[in-house]
């Protein structure tokens, strides 16, 4: 009689647990629009104060003018992809996209890509499909999350890869320097994509110019990354 009702407790418990965490799943889209729709509202502001900004600017040919397009440009960028966030909260599809082309648009990039950790493989999930290897770049994934390819090693390592010379020696192993040299990169740079604090994806962006990319580019990505 006690072991039958230790098992209708535990069967209870069971059955609570799995209750709540249904409810979680069910609520994480509804949280994210809310949040999405609260920045979003945010972000409109701070574009309405930059164009009146720019426009002061303009009219006195002030020197600070390209710097105010260029911050704008950033915002309205990042508005449209909480946008797309906000109206359609359990399809991610449209938001990599967004990432792609605001990406490639706003970093003077020759490529960008979007990727997805799914147990110990990545998925590329997003990608300029217009780029004439853009399937030289698909066919390498899914790769191991341990790979050597630097958008693995953005999502292992839960950290920003940054390599301003990808023929520096060791800076690419010989799959990643490959797709780099296919694609025109001459620098490279890869950020992870995070939720609460865990590493879940990475952007990878490249460009055939030899050098650092700007702090403004590097935390545009990270702001594209923290969506």
């Amino acid at each position: 009689m006690v072991s039958s009702k230790r098992a209708s407790v535990v069967k209870s418990t069971s059955k609570k647990g799995s209750q709540k965490s249904s409810r979680e799943k069910q609520s994480r889209p509804v949280q994210k629009k809310r949040a999405a729709a609260t920045n979003l509202s945010q972000l409109e502001h701070r574009v309405e104060t930059l164009e009146r900004q720019l426009a002061e600017a303009q009219s006195w040919g002030n020197a600070t003018a390209k710097e105010l397009q260029e911050a704008l440009e950033r915002q309205t960028a990042t508005s449209e992809i909480l946008s797309v966030i906000a109206s359609s909260p359990t399809d991610v599809q449209p938001v990599y996209d967004a990432i792609v082309r605001s990406a490639v648009t706003l970093c003077e990039a020759t490529l960008a890509t979007v990727y997805r950790r799914e147990g110990d493989l990545v998925h590329l999930v997003g990608i300029q499909h217009q780029h004439p290897y853009a399937a030289d770049v698909a066919a390498a994934y899914p790769a191991p999350v341990t790979s050597s390819l630097m958008s693995c090693r953005a999502i292992l390592e839960n950290a920003v890869i940054h390599l301003p010379d990808v023929d520096a020696e060791g800076a690419l192993p010989p799959e990643g320097l490959r797709l780099a040299r296919l694609s025109d990169f001459r620098s490279v740079l890869s950020v992870p994509m995070r939720r609460e604090g865990h590493s879940i994806g990475a952007i990878l962006i490249g460009r055939p110019v030899l050098g650092r990319f700007p702090d403004e580019q590097i935390a545009l990505l990270q702001t594209f990354a923290d969506q």
